[in-house]
């Protein structure tokens, strides 16, 4: 049987509910990654929050042979402790013995011209006897200090005039042995800060306080939190609705030993092979939450992503439901291999066929209404050709096009070479390449296979099953991908993995990819037209579970690796850049929900800058008809848009701003006006009174974080509007709040208020946009405004 979900009662986690349309979902992605869209991706958090105790805030010995400790008070100049940096003779023959800190976010030290702090040194002979060094603008700067007095306090000031200050990664403290060195010596550092020409002083480390906390996921419920995926070690502490569920050693949580947090769905293991040993973590263990959830670690360097769904309906973040999820998540990686869904069928066929170059076969003719559950494929000739060039073809109800169109080496999860891959919903089981998407029709299916090759495809057998089960139409999607070949990726913007109009969600990747350092790229999800990525990644092989490429052969129901990358590339003799890899996604415990079309890339490069060969086939349910419906825009700063929609803003202060949005399109340039008001603001917007629901999206200036603010429609409280973040770089987003349809149905106006949280900085506010929830129809009741923005 096939077991329907019903949309107003639970969660998309069913592999039978994949083709639910679920307009009650929204699925984002919090990560560290670089907010000035530049390569590298670790060290960037949401905000911090200092410990109450002093010791050490993420500093740590760069070379063998030096020390980075905390030392208590007497022993420093002031306060409650300082740094104690000590060399030994033990470490590298190179004579470094440096220490570190990592600066989140890179900060903009632009205006500051000098770096000062206290220095008493063990022992100094009058030359070179310190040095610091700045990362920074793509470049590590290096300024020695010389002339020190051993046995005492030392003020030291730096001129940095001509280093360059913005976006600081890193500071160092440097010592090389051959400037002369005692064997055990040390270092007492304090008060290290970065002055502008007026005094003003930004501070390093005044070693007051104690490893802050870092936040690093941060948002309101209702929700779920869904995956996440790291390195590195230290504390992991995760708040659900204001209490502390887990504090505990990110090993320990992710090697399984917390209870409740078990393996299949944690893991922390060996993803790369070669040039670099690295251990990854993960975690699918479902974390419902009611008003809001976080996620922080006293790691100084965080290197993550967590992904989250968040609800329209509150029932959804029941704690049973999560279990239930937990239970059928664990229960998949057991069935590896074989058709997850719990269905009996009502019909099959199977049949052999030999193909010559250009030709195709019927497999399948449906009619009335069902969904295909199974389709296996007996493979004789298993060529690259062969799996590059004969395609499985699927025309849903009488559709002029086929939905499904596929080569079968991408349809299988493999590629273009094969080799056993034991996923779940596709993969190689020896011989045999098997999909179990269920893909449900109404009317018709036709199921055919072409040979597009130059090569005979023979001893080739075939295997189908359906079931006669009808899912509700108008609330399930068509099943269908979307291929892409590109071999010569644009230098500049994103590979594509899927661009689509209309509503439904995304469920799965296949990528192949080949040339270049490619392996930095970072995925960049639109949704409903955002011009702000609701999905922003922190590297290629990151957002298929893995890290530092190449990487290994490894198969989960919801990522892998095909393949060992570097041994099979030595085994040819060859570099791990003259194969092609190839690596999987499914997004089957959050599929990737989208009501007006989405946009689906991947950065090749760091930056876009490789010359790669890529191919991918993208799996997605969606009907053609748009759920949201754009239906007015107040353009702040525009006279004549502020007026007729009678806005209100106290206390607001106006401002210009270019600026630019991050993501794809961070080389794009905007001009907008805006306010920014500790006070309340008020604007009269049109909607569908056809409407289930309404959302608004807001653009904003993210200079400050944590902006967050109450929200009324027409007086009546509607919820909290929170984003975290900050980016002074790119300083433009947009982002999205759902206003309860109890407050907007039948309505042709509504007046819509904020009312600034006390704990957030003033709000800002630079377009609002309403966009009304309907059945995927075309309402009459409204004149539709096109969700497509404008520059100015």
């Amino acid at each position: 049987m096939i077991a329907l979900l019903i949309p107003s009662l639970g969660i998309v986690a069913a592999i039978e509910d994949l083709p639910i349309i679920d307009p009650c979902v929204s699925v984002y992605q919090q990560s560290s990654h670089n907010k000035q869209g530049l390569n590298g991706d670790g060290g960037f958090y949401l905000y911090s929050e200092p410990s109450d105790e002093p010791g050490l805030a993420g500093w740590v010995a760069i070379d063998e042979g030096a020390t980075a400790e905390f030392s208590p008070a007497p022993a420093a100049r002031n306060g409650r402790g300082a740094l104690l940096h000590t060399i030994t003779d033990e470490g590298l023959d190179t004579g470094w013995r440096s220490i570190a800190k990592p600066l989140s976010q890179g900060l903009n030290l632009s205006q500051c011209d000098r770096v000062t702090f206290w220095v008493w040194p063990s022992y100094a002979d009058g030359g070179i006897d310190y040095g610091i060094r700045i990362d920074s603008g793509g470049r590590a700067t290096e300024v020695p200090i010389r002339d020190l007095v051993a046995g005492e306090w030392n003020h030291v000031t730096v001129d940095v005039s001509d280093v360059p200050r913005d976006g600081v990664g890193q500071f160092w403290l440097l010592f090389n042995k051959e400037w002369g060195y005692e064997d055990g010596m040390t270092f007492l550092v304090d008060d290290i800060a970065f002055e502008q020409p007026d005094g003003a002083r930004i501070l390093i480390d005044d070693f007051e306080s104690g490893p802050q906390w870092n936040v690093v996921m941060d948002t309101l419920g209702p929700g779920c939190l869904r995956n996440m995926w790291g390195l590195g070690g230290d504390s992991l502490r995760i708040e659900v609705d204001g209490e502390v569920i887990v504090d505990a050693d990110q090993t320990d949580f992710f090697e399984g030993r917390v209870p409740g947090y078990e393996p299949p769905l944690v893991s922390r293991k060996l993803v790369a092979g070669g040039p670099w040993l690295c251990i990854a973590h993960w975690a699918f263990v479902p974390i419902p939450f009611r008003e809001r959830c976080r996620v922080l670690t006293n790691n100084p360097f965080p290197f993550n992503h967590y992904i989250y769904e968040r609800y329209r309906d509150p029932a959804r973040a029941a704690p049973e439901k999560a279990r239930a999820d937990t239970a059928r998540f664990g229960g998949w990686f057991e069935r590896l291999g074989s058709d997850p869904k719990e269905w009996e069928y009502s019909g099959s066929a199977e049949g052999a066929v030999t193909l010559q170059p250009g030709e195709g076969a019927e497999l399948a003719r449906l009619q009335g209404a069902g969904a295909i559950g199974r389709l296996e494929l007996d493979m004789a000739s298993t060529t690259d050709e062969i799996l590059q060039g004969a395609r499985i073809r699927i025309w849903w109800d009488g559709e002029p096009t086929p939905s499904v169109d596929a080569p079968i080496g991408h349809l299988f999860g493999i590629g273009e070479s094969w080799r056993p891959t034991s996923s779940l919903m596709v993969g190689v089981r020896d011989r045999t390449g098997y999909c179990y998407f269920p893909m449900p029709f109404w009317r018709s299916a036709v199921v055919r296979i072409e040979n597009e090759s130059a090569q005979v495809l023979d001893g080739f057998r075939w295997r189908l099953a359906w079931t006669d089960r009808e899912y509700p139409q108008g609330d399930a999607g068509y099943f269908r991908t979307w291929f892409h070949r590109d071999p010569h990726t644009a230098l500049g913007r994103d590979y594509l993995f899927l661009e689509v109009p209309g509503r439904g969600q995304l469920v799965g990747v296949v990528h192949t990819l080949l040339g270049g350092h490619y392996c930095e790229g970072d995925i960049r999800f639109y949704v409903d037209g955002s011009r702000t990525p609701g999905l922003y990644g922190t590297g290629t092989e990151d957002y298929y579970h893995s890290a530092c490429w190449p990487n290994i052969d490894q198969h989960t129901p919801f990522h892998g690796c095909v393949g060992d990358v570097q041994a099979e590339a030595e085994a040819l003799g060859l570099t791990a850049y003259d194969i092609r890899s190839c690596y999987y996604r499914f997004h089957l415990e959050a599929p990737i929900r989208f009501q007006d079309g989405i946009k689906a890339g991947i950065e090749h490069g760091g930056t876009n800058d490789t010359d790669s060969s890529y191919t991918s086939l993208a799996f997605y349910y969606s009907l053609d008809s748009p759920g949201l419906l754009c239906t007015d825009v107040v353009e702040i700063g525009d006279a004549a848009s502020e007026a007729a929609h009678d806005l209100r803003a106290e206390s607001a202060t106006r401002h210009s701003l270019e600026g630019f949005f991050e993501g794809d399109d961070d080389d794009v340039a905007w001009s907008l006006d805006g306010l920014a008001t500790p006070g309340a603001v008020s604007v009269d917007l049109a909607i569908d009174p056809a409407n289930r629901g309404l959302r608004l999206r807001r653009v904003f200036d993210q200079l400050q974080g944590r902006q967050r603010a109450y929200v009324y429609v027409d007086g009546d409280y509607a919820g909290e509007w929170y984003d975290p973040d900050e980016n002074q770089w790119m300083r433009l987003a947009e982002s999205d709040f759902e206003a309860p349809a109890s407050l907007t149905q039948g309505k042709r106006q509504v007046t819509v208020s904020f009312r600034k949280h006390p704990d957030s900085p003033p709000w800002s506010m630079l377009e609002l946009r309403a966009l009304c929830y309907l059945d995927g129809l075309r309402p009459q009741s409204a004149e539709r405004v096109r969700n497509t923005p404008s520059m100015r």
